[in-house]
């Protein structure tokens, strides 16, 4: 077996397992015993497991992890932990080889969005509600290692993140961050939100902004926007589902044995795939500006936004998009057709209301107005309300397991 970030054979088969055991209902570890041991050990993998006790404990250890030890790293828990890995990963300073480390997604968490992702590009069936750990830790046993896009945020007061899953701003991060006094429900913990916050509108969500985006011209691209998850495969064209092969390694460095820590910022310097001004800049004239009460802007680039959520189904993991959605209040009929759309999200039927705006972008940035509130997240996790921020396609990817495709 060779590992995608070291060319030689490996002895040994060897793999890192982070588990959060704080994840979702505090199930992860119990998930692992049940589902996922059993599979490491009759394929005769070494599995060292490790526990995050603390926010970011995840970036520690992989930033000073010794990848020439093992195959890839497995993550048992939800999206904000693969987050981690990921940063720890991209700010190292041998970052090009180290995101060559291949992450297993085993859904742990309450959204697991990649494991959803990355099933649904290989066509593996699974179960939204009922887990999946069992499919995921098997793609990892005999991978096809396939590239996730890493992208760029900067916002005025938290700083500099890596994004692979979703930028939200609006009801969804209101729904998503409110619904953790629920945690104890699992899953069903965001319908329960969703419906306390639908009772409440328009009262609630609605939040006063601006948004520029540099648009990608593309119609095909655009067109396949309203695709949803049950159409037929051949329906989204000849190769959608199979690209983001990992290159070779021939021209990258192999020797670097201590690397050193660099911030997000300086890891993302000259890396972004259009230039973009900083933030306190006005956006070049050929960016489109949109001023209006928005009841949520979302910016996306996964098929999933949680295992259960289909968003946009024709997103891949690899391509160098971000899919900018957003329900503006001057062409909502009424409160309950935001309920009714939001219900209509586990079946994909969200993408039939012609409130619900899709636009392929390059890079976008969003301003609250000052005193419009509204929760923010990062891949699922907080960042400060009102805040404005960008976010924009970087040329990295890291590398995750998946399998041959099942058309």
């Amino acid at each position: 077996m060779l590992k995608s970030h070291k060319p030689q054979e490996l002895t040994t088969r060897k793999v890192l397992v982070l588990i959060n055991p704080f994840s979702g209902q505090k199930k992860a570890l119990n998930l692992y015993n049940t589902f996922c041991k059993s599979i490491f050990l009759e394929a005769n993998i070494q599995v060292e497991l490790r526990f995050t006790k603390h926010a970011n404990h995840a970036t520690e250890i992989v930033q000073t992890l010794d990848i020439d030890c093992y195959e890839s790293i497995g993550i048992v828990s939800g999206d904000g932990l693969v987050n981690e890995a990921i940063t720890g990963l991209l700010t190292r300073s041998d970052r090009d080889r180290a995101l060559r480390m291949p992450i297993i997604h085993i859904p742990g968490g309450t959204g697991n969005s990649l494991a959803a992702s990355i099933a649904f590009k290989c066509g593996e069936p699974f179960s939204a509600r009922g887990g999946f750990c069992r499919e995921l830790t098997l793609m990892g046993i005999k991978p096809s290692y396939k590239q996730l896009r890493l992208h760029h945020f900067e916002s005025s007061s938290d700083g500099h993140k890596c994004v692979f899953l979703s930028v939200v701003w609006g009801l969804i991060a209101d729904i998503d961050i409110g619904s953790e006094r629920f945690r104890w429900a699992g899953m069903i913990r965001l319908h329960m939100e969703a419906l306390l916050r639908t009772m409440q509108l328009p009262t609630v969500a609605k939040y006063k902004g601006r948004i520029s985006y540099l648009p990608i011209d593309d119609e095909s691209l655009i067109s396949k926007t309203r695709f949803k998850n049950n159409e037929p495969r051949k329906s989204f064209g000849n190769g959608h589902f199979g690209g983001g092969d990992i290159p070779d390694l021939a021209d990258m460095d192999l020797n670097i044995s201590k690397p050193k820590i660099n911030t997000v910022k300086d890891s993302f310097k000259n890396r972004e795939l259009v230039k973009i001004p900083r933030l306190d800049e006005p956006v070049p004239d050929n960016w489109i500006t949109i001023e209006s009460e928005f009841v949520m802007v979302n910016v996306t680039s996964l098929s999933h936004i949680g295992s259960d959520l289909p968003y946009i189904p024709s997103s891949k993991l690899e391509e160098e998009v971000l899919y900018l959605s957003l329900v503006d209040w001057s062409v909502v009929k009424n409160r309950f057709s935001i309920a009714r759309m939001l219900a209509d999200m586990d079946i994909c039927s969200h993408l039939d209301y012609p409130c619900f705006h899709f636009i392929p972008v390059k890079a976008c940035r969003i301003e609250p107005a000052p005193g419009a509130g509204g929760h923010v997240a990062v891949d699922g996790e907080p960042c400060t309300s009102g805040s404005a921020f960008q976010v924009v396609a970087s040329s990295y990817c890291a590398t995750v397991a998946c399998r041959e495709l099942r058309d």
